[in-house]
């Protein structure tokens, strides 16, 4: 294979990428992978799709570089531009185009890159059942397949178009409760807290025992630093519905993100313990606490969960899981080195 020469600059320090001039100073010259990762992550906080997708690209063509990024960088990349792809959608109407640009960018990418055939099938994996459900239901604009393009756009990071397809459901049907917890897990990625917990409320009040809006309220009372309230919404989700890992992660994940010992203890019990629960092996519930720290930016301990787990050498859900956790961590580590 012919070696072309890269544009990526692996010599001399990380310049630093805070503003979209240095973004766009940095994508204008030789760069680092440290520094393409961090204009992609800048870039997403700055909500800059055009940055955001150039820088993201750049990564991907490195790959015929020697010294080229690892698995979880590529695909750390590709699930960038599919995002950015999906940005360019100005309305729920023309979502149906750049769907379909997703899945050509999909095959595009698996004919240029055929030695790359574990990742093509991870990322075809993750992104065409959605991108399929979302062409079936674009066909229609009856409430339910309104409620349901709300949950995928959400995935697909247009929770700006996610609020807007839930605003419609309810103009079809006011007491909706799932359009009010799409709504409201809407305007928690938003960032708009108070509304979120009006409709959330709303549909609390007309189904108390909504799993799925006790989920939602939880998230949005942690996002608002409400650790007490989140642990409580969130304890009383997975006693409704403990077989729910969603439930369980939303339970241990309020526990964690409250830095309160004795609830995350707690927590860890009240998964364990209950007769019901799908967790009961103590490693697939560290697994997912791995996850949730991951969320929450702390890979130095995520990592060392990792390292626990790993030595038993898992297999099956458990082992699976902890792959996952590998690659979160792979991905963040690789993104603050030089490659």
């Amino acid at each position: 294979m012919i070696q072309r020469t890269s544009s990526l600059n692996d010599s001399g320090a990380a310049r630093r990428v805070q503003t979209e001039d240095q973004i766009r100073a940095i994508l204008n010259s030789r760069a680092s992978y440290k520094e393409l990762f961090e204009c992609v992550k800048v870039a997403k906080k700055l909500s800059l799709w055009s940055l955001r997708r150039m820088a993201a690209e750049r990564i991907v063509d490195g790959l015929n570089v020697v010294g080229r990024p690892s698995s979880a960088d590529i695909e750390f990349a590709v699930k960038n531009i599919l995002y950015c792809i999906f940005a360019e959608a100005q309305d729920l109407k023309s979502l149906d185009k750049y769907a379909h640009d997703c899945t050509n960018y999909l095959s595009s990418f698996e004919k240029r890159y055929p030695n790359l055939g574990e990742i093509t099938k991870r990322l075809g994996d993750e992104f065409r059942p959605l991108i399929n459900k979302l062409l079936i239901l674009l066909t229609d604009d009856d409430a339910q397949s309104l409620v349901r393009i709300s949950s995928i756009l959400r995935q697909l990071e247009r929770s700006d178009l996610a609020e807007i397809s839930s605003q419609q459901a309810l103009m079809q049907e006011k007491h909706n409760t799932a359009a009010m917890t799409t709504l409201g897990a809407a305007l928690t990625d938003l960032g708009i807290f108070d509304q979120a917990i009006s409709y959330l409320n709303e549909a609390l009040r007309l189904k108390p025992k909504s799993v799925h809006a006790l989920l939602a309220m939880s998230r949005c009372q942690q996002e608002m630093g409400r650790s007490g309230d989140s642990l409580h919404f969130a304890k009383q989700a997975f006693e409704l519905q403990p077989e729910s890992q969603a439930a369980a992660r939303r339970l241990i994940s309020a526990a964690v993100a409250s830095k309160d010992s004795e609830a995350y203890e707690d927590a860890k019990s009240v998964i364990l313990e209950n007769p019901k629960s799908s967790i009961k092996d103590e490693r697939w519930l560290l697994v997912l606490i791995g996850l949730v720290l991951c969320d929450l930016g702390d890979f130095l301990r995520a990592s060392k969960i990792y390292d626990q787990i790993a030595e038993s050498k898992p297999s099956g859900n458990v082992g699976r899981k902890l792959s996952q956790l590998k690659q979160r961590i792979d991905s963040a580590i690789s993104s603050s080195f030089e490659v």
